[in-house]
Parts: C-alpha cells; structure tokens; sequence
C-alpha cells in the first residue's frame, strides 16, 4: 500500500455501513473501478449486500485485473477490495504493480472475517 492510498476497513462488529455507501458513490460523477480477485464472496453478508446494490444502481465497473480498465486514463478512483484469507497476495501484488504508472486514487477495501 503507497502513503497517498486510503485504507477502509470493515470488520462485521463495526458501524461502517454510512462511511462505505459514501466511500463507493461519491462524488457521484466519478468514475471509479473495483478491482476484485475473481469475484470472490467474503461472509460478510451485509458488505456484499451494500457492494452489489451500489454496483447495480451506479453501474460501478467490476474488473478482476487492472488490464481489463478500459480507457484508464479516465478513471477517477480504483478500490481494490481485498478479502482476508481469500484474496491472494500475487494477485493483489500483480495489480498494483499493474496501475503503479499511473496518478489515480486508490482506495483499499479490506473486508476481514470475524
């Protein structure tokens, strides 16, 4: 993780329900990407109820690799979400070192278990 990068996270005995819905749709005209490994579900049932709802109403692009952004030039912020104990090490190492070239935001999404 760089120093410019914001860490977020979300442990199921903590209030973060506000900070992420606010985190993932603002500024509205933003474009951002989410970056996460294959897709995986974490079982945190009421994080992965608040991301595919955003998702869905703000048509936020999913990816699993950075070199799937189309047009990346014009992204305004990439969250990686980041699951303990399920998202490999390579593939986030991979994807970061795939979008270091780049000046974007970068937020990091860390859903850990229990």
């Amino acid at each position: 993780m760089l120093e410019q990068d914001y860490f977020f996270l979300i442990e199921k005995r903590q209030k973060y329900q506000d900070d992420l819905i606010e985190l993932l749709t603002l500024p509205t005209n933003a474009r951002k990407v989410i970056v996460n490994e294959n897709n995986i579900k974490t079982d945190n049932i009421e994080f992965e109820k608040i991301l595919s709802n955003i998702i869905e109403k703000e048509n936020l692009e999913v990816v699993n690799n950075v070199l799937e952004i189309e047009d990346l030039e014009n992204v305004d912020r990439i969250i990686y979400v980041i699951k303990e104990g399920i998202t490999s090490r390579q593939w986030y190492n991979k994807q970061r070192r795939f979008g270091e070239n780049n000046n974007i935001p970068i937020v990091v999404l860390q859903v850990n278990g229990d």
